[in-house]
């Protein structure tokens, strides 16, 4: 009998040993997490976009993706070993840090601020409190060449659609003069480098609605086209989404009648 309670006490000692080893390395063990965001949107995470991590002495890689809070987080990493975190996603230009050394047992805090790239039909920019869906293209015939006094024109699928011509200053937007020098329209007309640009009415419930709008463009000799069009990124329930966009600007070629 007192040989069994030994066996016992033995096997129950192994086991309450290596469990204790085994928590003892789980701490030591080092971690990445942080937030991406995006360049104007501080209170916008950014969400279901890809995260790689790459060991930079062994070159293996390991992805994961945001959650709705614009978290990533990477566990059970070495902390002898440099590593490369980089970010690629649609609407956003590259972002990435070599480098990085972990420390055991803690856990590495680096956020991204992502710069909005240019692709898409519209272009979200942010002027403190509001965000202005912007509209650019540029108009071209069949050979292509710009075409100017093009007339440019939005329509909504059950909306209305408020058209504003924005201020400029040598081509450039000039911060929040978009606000308070808009000129309400119902159509533009391209420049002589068959540059369009338009702002739309400013509304956050808005943005949610901006892929269901129409762009009617015509001039003279050509034939009338109509386009649906993308946004650069989306903003829904407090976080920002980035579609699959992989065309550069908006570009609308007419064709001669």
């Amino acid at each position: 009998m007192g040989g069994n309670n030994l066996i016992f006490s033995i096997f129950l000692f192994l086991i309450l040993f290596l469990n204790a080893d085994n928590v003892s390395l789980s701490k030591d063990v080092p971690s990445i997490q942080g937030v991406v965001l995006a360049e104007g949107f501080t209170d916008l995470p950014v969400s279901e976009i890809a995260v790689t991590l790459r060991d930079m002495v062994t070159s293996l890689e390991q992805t994961v993706k945001t959650n709705i809070n614009g978290v990533y987080k990477f566990e059970n990493l070495k902390s002898e070993n440099p590593y490369a975190i980089r970010i690629n996603a649609p609407g956003f230009k590259p972002e990435i840090i070599e480098g990085v050394v972990l420390h055991a047992g803690r856990t590495r805090r680096i956020d991204f601020n992502l710069r909005l790239e240019g692709h898409g039909d519209v272009s979200i920019y942010h002027f403190g409190e509001f965000l202005l869906p912007i509209i650019e293209g540029v108009v071209l015939n069949e050979d292509s060449r710009p075409l100017s006094n093009a007339s440019v024109k939005l329509s909504g699928i059950g909306a209305n659609v408020r058209m504003f011509l924005p201020s400029e200053d040598d081509g450039e937007f000039i911060g929040n003069s978009l606000l308070k020098e808009r000129q309400e329209v119902e159509e533009v007309k391209t420049d002589e480098n068959g540059i369009f640009r338009i702002i739309l009415a400013t509304s956050k419930i808005g943005l949610l609605n901006l892929d269901a709008l129409k762009i009617s463009v015509s001039s003279n000799g050509y034939e009338a086209i109509e386009k649906g069009i993308r946004t650069h990124l989306k903003i829904s329930e407090g976080h920002v989404v980035p579609p699959l966009i992989e065309e550069d600007k908006l570009k609308i070629v007419l064709k001669r009648r």
